[in-house]
């Protein structure tokens, strides 16, 4: 039916197709996310170590921690720069190695610092059990393979350094406990690998669920709803007027003698045509209307809580964008519509019947007009 390149009518369709056909879980929101998550990491880092820098000079701390703790401030400053700058990856890369450095440097200190053999030991446990933390913060923002490179390669150093300093100095009944404990760590995180396939395997299936429901309500061609979701969208509306009463109106339009434009200007600009008319409709109803494609050259607009009158005013205004949008365009076309409201004990069948015998009616007299109220 097209002619285009598939970029071309890509773009085409993109800009033609309604703002609310095209809402998606796209990078917006999630990238939102990611830098709201690393401004507050990043932000809170630099606070603290800044905090800590100024009061610790007030105290007696060791000259690691002199040195150490305003190199972190300028880290964490430098990674909340990297973050305003919209570079989110190395900002995330940057926070798990100065996370991992730190836990690095203060299990070496821990094992150096002179303490009896069982002391360094046990602050290596305390320090240890942070690791999971950057486990879990690895597989949350680094692909699967990414994250267990760097994981591994943290545990394999901090293996190296307690087996290089802590076990040497600790009596060998200790030397069985540090073994056990880091094959625990690497059983945990063979369990949060585990995790992060299964997070995957969750996502890829909700992604081909959301892409098949979009695919079975959505109108390909217009990016707009299809009959059947439209169909849906007004048996919902009916039940809720059978429950609670108010009003509900429905507007049916077709596309005045649509057939020659495809046969004057081709199938090309006839699909240029029912995509402006999806945007015109979706521009010009109300935030509680819900509208579609009911087939063909044929547009359907459920109104709930509107009256025939209403009904009739809004067809009004939405034949005539119609008609004034399409002048000095190469296919200008004009549409009938037929407007019915509901009544009690209606079907979708039914009151979307009434509806049609106006727009026949506005179709024998005369076409581009509104015809409500067909007995």
């Amino acid at each position: 039916m097209s002619g285009e390149s598939p970029q071309q009518s890509a773009d085409e369709s993109r800009d033609a197709i309604p703002s609310s056909a095209l809402e998606d879980l796209g990078p917006g929101g999630p990238e939102r996310l990611r830098r709201t998550i690393l401004f507050a990491a990043t932000g809170t880092g630099t606070l603290l170590s800044a905090v800590f820098w100024v009061f610790g000079a007030m105290k007696d701390i060791d000259s690691v921690e002199r040195v150490i703790v305003p190199v972190l401030a300028v880290m964490f400053a430098a990674l909340t720069l990297l973050t305003w700058k919209g570079r989110l990856r190395g900002a995330e890369l940057g926070l798990f190695l100065v996370g991992g450095g730190v836990l690095l440097e203060r299990i070496h200190f821990s094992a150096t610092n002179g303490k009896p053999g069982l002391i360094p030991v046990l602050d290596t446990y305390e320090l240890l059990i942070w690791f999971p933390c950057l486990y879990l913060f690895a597989f949350l923002v680094f692909d699967r393979r990414r994250a267990l490179m760097l994981s591994l390669t943290l545990l394999l150093a901090s293996a190296a350094l307690v087996w290089r300093w802590v076990v040497p100095g600790a009596s060998t009944i200790y030397h069985g406990d540090v073994s056990e404990f880091f094959m625990g760590q690497l059983g945990c995180l063979m369990l949060v690998y585990g995790f992060a396939r299964l997070k995957m395997t969750f996502l890829d299936t909700h992604k081909l669920a959301v892409n098949l429901r979009s695919f079975a309500e959505t109108d390909f061609l217009t990016g707009i709803a299809n009959r059947r979701s439209i169909t849906l969208a007004l048996e919902q509306e009916i039940l809720q007027c059978e429950r609670v009463g108010g009003s509900l109106a429905v507007i049916l339009l077709d596309l005045d003698e649509f057939k020659g434009v495809n046969d004057t200007h081709g199938h090309d600009e006839g699909d240029r045509v029912l995509r402006r008319v999806a945007m015109l409709m979706d521009r010009s109803r109300r935030q509680t209307d819900v509208f579609g494609r009911w087939g063909g050259e044929e547009f359907l607009l459920v109104a709930p809580n509107l009256d025939l009158p209403g009904a009739f005013n809004a067809a009004e205004r939405l034949r005539d964008l119609i008609e004034t949008s399409g002048q000095g365009t190469r296919a200008a076309v004009t549409a009938s519509f037929g407007v019915a409201d509901y009544r009690p004990g209606d079907t979708v069948s039914g009151l979307v019947k009434r509806a049609d015998q106006a727009l026949m009616e506005a179709k024998q007299g005369g076409r581009n007009r509104v015809v409500a109220g067909a007995a």
